[in-house]
């Protein structure tokens, strides 16, 4: 026996916890669906979509529809689905996705209807195939749930010419001019940015007249002066000079009355060429025919916004708007001076 109270207590090994303690496992799903709810969120109020985008829901664009010409030919608004305007109203657009003034375009679904109106009541003129191209006169205007341009046709090259009779439904001939539904009510776009080919510098009389319109070189130019050469014909016998042109003493006649205009330039001493135009207050002077000359010209002349008078003082059936698009495509000369060729 030992004196002490009580017997030696042994030393003892740590106790070892048989178990961690874990995080609940319906807790960690929750936290994981709350931070992809969030994500979701904050995607869906910053990257908000455009409403005049083209949804992908699946369904048919103009297009892709089993009867493409059904809406292009007479676009209506859908049974259920407001307009931007009631029908026959027309205003403005300033939507950031517009085609601008000036711009070339394709359509991009067949038989599009051409209308004298921006509205689906318009008389309608006639149609276009799919991959017509044209000119951006005006717009876009919203009316009956539609975008609407005024687009004109290309117009046709020097010494060409449509061959058959003329038809309208659909035109057969490059010579139209009226407004087209530019997007379907639901975004898809009819028309679109067209690619022209435009000559690069240097420039000749072949590369800015053979085979190219008017309204190409005012696409490709615009408002900025250009350098060629080209030949100063003299003006054969029977060349009919000395018409008349009730628009004359117009401040614009000078540039509206081209049918009076014998200042014709050729692409070589041949007669394949073009008319340019002389504003008689600018005091440009061409030099003696039967030469080469090299031309500083322009297009879009200022003068052609008031084209509109001169057309109304000539009694010309053709729109305002037309008569001044035609005025804007016309080569205006700035100097003329004789070469000894090209």
């Amino acid at each position: 026996m030992s004196d002490a109270p009580y017997p030696p207590l042994r030393p003892q090994r740590p106790l070892r916890r048989r178990h961690r303690e874990r995080t609940p496992l319906p807790m960690i799903l929750g936290i994981v669906l709350l931070v992809l709810l969030l994500i979701v969120l904050a995607f869906a109020v910053l990257g908000g979509g455009d409403p005049g985008t083209a949804s992908a829901s699946g369904s048919p664009s103009a297009a892709t529809s089993s009867s493409p010409s059904a809406l292009p030919s007479s676009p209506a608004p859908s049974a259920g689905t407001s307009s931007a305007a009631p029908s026959g109203s027309s205003t403005p657009s300033t939507a950031p996705d517009a085609i601008p003034r000036d711009t070339v375009v394709e359509t991009t679904v067949e038989r599009i209807s051409v209308r004298g109106g921006p509205s689906v009541d318009a008389e309608r003129l006639g149609s276009v195939e799919l991959g017509t191209v044209g000119f951006v006169v005006d717009g876009p205007v919203q009316a009956d749930g539609f975008s609407w341009y005024l687009v004109s046709a290309m117009g046709l090259p020097p010494n060409s010419g449509c061959a058959g009779p003329f038809t309208t439904d659909p035109y057969n001939c490059p010579a139209w001019f009226g407004w087209l539904a530019g997007r379907s009510e639901n975004g898809d776009a009819w028309l679109a940015a067209h690619a022209l080919e435009c000559p690069a510098a240097p420039l000749t009389a072949g590369t800015v007249i053979l085979g190219r319109t008017n309204l190409e070189r005012l696409a490709c130019f615009g408002a900025e002066p250009i350098t060629f050469r080209a030949f100063w014909p003299e003006l054969p016998d029977d060349a009919g000079t000395g018409g008349s042109c009730a628009a004359q003493a117009e401040p614009s006649g000078w540039l509206y009355c081209q049918s009076t205009n014998d200042a014709y330039v050729t692409i070589d001493e041949a007669d394949v060429g073009t008319t340019v135009s002389i504003d008689p207050a600018s005091g440009v002077a061409m030099p003696p025919r039967g030469t080469w000359i090299e031309l500083r010209v322009h297009l879009d002349d200022p003068a052609a916004e008031d084209c509109d008078d001169a057309a109304d003082v000539a009694d010309d059936p053709a729109s305002p708007e037309r008569a001044v698009l035609d005025c804007r495509a016309q080569m205006v000369v700035e100097s003329a001076v004789a070469v000894d060729g090209p």
